[in-house]
């Protein structure tokens, strides 16, 4: 954000813009997102739910054991090692 404008390079500078000019982010020349709002919320909504109910044990198995290794990245393990 530091090379858009210097209005939006900290919370301070921000914060300071907006007290001098309450509408000062609609100057601001914003980069463009490389997706759409609803392309983002697609693609976050999807990142969350199953595309569809496992059919099966094996599949439901696969779901949890996935499940699982995302809890592992995000820091969940001894949590889970702790309640499994």
């Amino acid at each position: 954000m530091r090379e858009v404008d210097p209005r939006v390079s900290t919370v301070t500078a921000w914060h300071e813009a907006t007290k001098k000019n309450p509408y000062f982010a609609l100057e601001v020349p914003w980069k463009a997102a490389p997706r759409g709002l609803m392309a983002e919320l697609e693609a976050m909504i999807e990142s969350v739910h199953a595309s569809r109910t496992p059919a099966t044990a094996e599949e439901l198995t696969g779901v949890l054991a996935a499940g699982a290794k995302q809890g592992e990245r995000r820091g969940f393990g001894k949590i889970q090692e702790e309640l499994f």
